[in-house]
């Protein structure tokens, strides 16, 4: 029997840019993506990657939530996917799939990688991550290649 899935080709987010230089306190949607018309299986987030800059202290972290829609209109906490300002006073009921520690200045951290379906039970049509800077005054790193934002689709053949 042959496998009933293809992996996709791994895919950056269309605003990984928003991941850059974000601000103490400051939320972005890393762009929206959409899983087409098709079924699709599950979609696997690499791990993500992000470097600190300044002003990191104790008790900094950094959250990752998932929003998403059915109709690419009716979004978690009406959230636009591909806002470019600070939508961190918006997060009330989205997913928060998980937090790091960001302790430490000039230091690259990782969150882990997992799959929408772990996360929601189903695979919505439309969705994107958005990024907590959820620290009382460091920022993120201003350098692009700092950061790495990726996901892969898991199709059926």
């Amino acid at each position: 029997m042959t496998n009933p899935l293809a992996r996709g080709t791994a895919t950056t987010f269309p605003l990984k840019s928003n991941i850059t230089s974000l601000a103490a306190l400051a939320a972005k949607p890393l762009g929206l993506v959409d899983n087409g018309a098709a079924p699709i299986f599950d979609v696997d987030i690499n791990p993500i990657k992000i470097k600190t800059n300044t002003g990191q202290a104790a008790g900094d972290t950094c959250t990752l939530y998932l929003i998403h829609s059915e109709d690419n209109l009716d979004w978690t906490d009406g959230i636009n996917p591909d806002a470019t300002t600070d939508v961190a006073a918006s997060l009330i009921v989205a997913v928060p799939v998980q937090t790091i520690k960001t302790e430490a200045a000039s230091t690259i951290y990782y969150f882990d990688g997992f799959s929408l379906f772990s996360v929601l039970g189903k695979v919505p049509r439309y969705w994107t991550l958005v990024l907590l800077n959820n620290a009382a005054a460091g920022t993120l790193s201003a350098t692009a290649a700092d950061h790495a934002a990726q996901y892969v689709p898991i199709t059926f053949v």
